[in-house]
């Protein structure tokens, strides 16, 4: 039995303006050191494919896995709705192949804040073709069962963090501070009246001119 984990191949500048292909990166590195192997798919070859070459890329990505393997699908997969939903349909019709999805971002959740129904979109159907799936924290797990109408089982991943080099000589100090990476303009950090600080990785730009001014806020681009 192998133990499988999905790695969106990207060019390494992607590593350097986008959180999302940072958490898929270090998770595969964080796993491997407990023996689990990385499931690549290059994401610019399959974006450039023709819709009747896909398929076959598809299936040669999945062609190392066994019957009895386990696959952890780390989602969104950064492909194409009909190629995201080729890959996991394909993955999840393999005889004895368990499958579960890593969810670090629901996507219509990202732009999306209505009350409707949202149990018909296509990230929450794919989810209940697994057999987990593994969400960041408890809210999101009452949510995807509420809101997404998830029936697989879910476990809740909790705090998570991400993969730093250091050098070997260096002090460690604990300091009550916070870092928040990502896109900015995705929360509103005016409403931050806390004494500790919080260290925004992102784009400058999408701050308000007050948040910019906060000493509470140090913005680090």
């Amino acid at each position: 039995m192998t133990v499988w984990i999905t790695k969106a191949d990207v060019p390494e500048n992607y590593y350097t303006i986008s959180s999302g292909y940072i958490a898929n990166r270090d998770m595969v590195v964080f796993s491997s050191d407990l023996g689990v192997k990385p499931l690549k798919y290059n994401t610019n070859c399959i974006r450039n494919a023709s819709k009747v070459s896909i398929e076959s890329i598809i299936e040669n990505v999945l062609s190392p896995i066994s019957p009895g393997d386990i696959v952890f699908v780390q989602f969104p997969t950064w492909l194409d709705y009909g190629v995201e939903s080729l890959l996991i349909k394909k993955l999840t019709a393999l005889a004895d192949v368990k499958v579960s999805l890593v969810l670090w971002d629901v996507i219509p959740w990202l732009f999306d804040d209505s009350d409707r129904d949202f149990t018909g979109d296509n990230e929450f159907q794919l989810m209940n073709l697994c057999q987990l799936v593994i969400s960041s924290n408890e809210k999101m797990t009452d949510r995807l069962v509420k809101d997404g109408g998830i029936k697989t089982k879910i476990i809740s991943m909790g705090l998570s963090d991400y993969y730093c080099e250091v050098p070997p000589s260096f002090k460690k100090k604990f300091k009550k501070e916070l870092t928040f990476v990502g896109s900015l303009n995705k929360t509103d950090f005016s409403n931050y009246d806390g004494r500790f600080l919080i260290n925004l990785i992102g784009n400058p730009n999408d701050l308000t001119e007050e948040e910019r001014n906060q000493s509470n806020l140090n913005i680090m681009g």
